[in-house]
This record gives structure tokens, sequence and C-alpha cells, in this order.
């Protein structure tokens, strides 16, 4: 069985680049592997990229507000805790996205393989998370009756988790009717 770096680098040839230093070369690793690319036209590509990247902006002012909001839903262990769990969530998701919309294509298998695998699962697990919030808040604004700020604050994270399973959905519709093409 082949390791994880091995199997990174099976993709890439060291080469020796003439340099200007004492030994004379550098060693620089060139990709060989096959180049991904989805199976769209440009402007629907770019389109995704620009909705994907304004669906997460909206979540993370959402996410921010809400959980800055310095109402007594946001003191109790029981929201704290799986809204921790879904900020670490939100940050892999943001680097997936962040990949997503800044790849070049075509793209590396490494590159792709972040995407295809990596976004949907960190977009569930962030859902989930932000449903228990959210439960976690509808009962205890049973028990202790929030202001304004708290029922607004509760609308902010059932929004996030709404939109958090849209744009799972959207993206696991888009890479199924979008295929991808190896490219050499």
């Amino acid at each position: 069985m082949a390791s994880r770096r091995e199997e990174y680098f099976k993709n890439y040839q060291l080469e020796q680049v003439p340099d200007h230093s004492k030994k004379g070369y550098k060693n620089v690793y060139k990709y060989i592997g096959d180049y991904y690319s989805w199976n769209v036209s440009a402007d629907c590509l770019k389109k995704q990229k620009l909705l994907f990247g304004a669906c997460e902006f909206l979540t993370v002012i959402t996410f921010l507000w809400a959980s800055a909001r310095p109402v007594i839903l946001n003191q109790n262990i029981f929201i704290i805790l799986p809204a921790m769990l879904a900020l670490i969530c939100w940050l892999f998701e943001i680097i997936v996205m962040a990949t997503f919309c800044f790849v070049k294509q075509p793209m590396r298998q490494d590159d792709y393989q972040k995407i295809k695998h990596t976004l949907p699962i960190v977009l569930l697990l962030r859902s989930f998370c932000l449903l228990a919030v959210t439960i976690a808040c509808i009962l205890l604004s049973i028990i202790k009756s929030p202001d304004i700020t708290g029922i607004a604050a509760i609308f902010c994270y059932a929004a996030d988790c709404i939109l958090s399973i849209i744009m799972r959905q959207s993206f696991l519709k888009f890479s199924q009717n979008s295929s991808i093409i190896c490219r050499e």
C-alpha cells in the first residue's frame, strides 16, 4: 500500500533546472498527471463560481451577525458547542470553496479530488451543526423568552442551515451534470 506522500508525488516528476547557486541546479517538481476540466461553457462555470462565492459570503455575514449578538441564547453551552463545530466545518468549507472559485482550468487531479469529495461532506456536516444550533435555540427560547434580536439570531442560524443544504444540492447537481473531462 502506497503512503500518502507516494500517492501524491506519483503525478510529479523531479527535474533539475540550471541555477546560479553553488550546486549549479535546483530541484523542481513538474506535474505530469492528468488535468481535469468541468464540461461546461466558460460563462456557465463563471456563473457557478460567482453564485457559490456569493452564497458563501452571505453565510459568513449571517453567521457572524447571529453569533456576535449579546443575547441569552448565545451564552448556552448547547448552542456554543455545535456553533463551534459549525465554525470548524465552515473553515474547511471556505478553503475548498476558494479552491473551486480560484483554481485555473484545467485543474490538477488533487484539486479536483479536493473539490469533488470534500465540499459536499463539509457542507453536510456544517448544515447538521447549524441544525443542532437552531433546534437548541428554539428549545431554549421556549424556556427563556428572547428579545427580537434573539429571534433574529435564530432565523439567521436557520437560514445558514438551509443555505448550506441548498449549496450542497446545487453543487452535487452541477458536478453530476457537468461531468469532468480528463486532459493529458
